[in-house]
């Protein structure tokens, strides 16, 4: 067993530091991200139709978007909005589950975009 430290010691210190810097990051990501300013932005052909603060939703309540082809049900709960409902016909956009910052969710069908905390003017092209 010495012997083995002893020729990979270098590596060894690599590996626990690379380890220890990912630990680290994750647990700043996690713990320390903003939670105060969770809007969702909802876009339909293009436009943008609803900014929500999804602090501020204490109970759940539904929202109906127009999309271009039909019409799309969301559930909005304190910090988390997803599509329970559409009339595209794949459903990808149910299938999806609840919006992260990371994966917003897009329906081409309905040309309707839902994203968080990523205001953007007009940068979304559907269609």
């Amino acid at each position: 067993m010495k012997d083995f430290i002893k020729k990979y010691k270098f590596d060894i210190i690599i590996v626990v530091i690379l380890l220890i810097t990912s630990l680290f990051g994750t647990f700043f990501i996690k713990f320390y991200k903003k939670t105060n300013d969770n809007f969702a932005y909802i876009y339909c052909e293009n436009k943008l139709v609803y900014k929500i603060d999804l602090n501020k939703e204490e109970e759940e309540r539904f929202l109906n978007i127009d999309g271009k082809n039909g019409i799309m049900t969301l559930s909005i709960k304190k910090n988390e909005i997803k599509v329970i409902e559409s009339s595209c016909p794949k459903k990808d956009c149910i299938k999806h589950g609840k919006v992260t910052s990371l994966n917003p969710i897009i329906c081409a069908y309905n040309e309707v975009y839902i994203e968080l905390n990523g205001y953007k003017d007009a940068d979304i092209e559907l269609g």
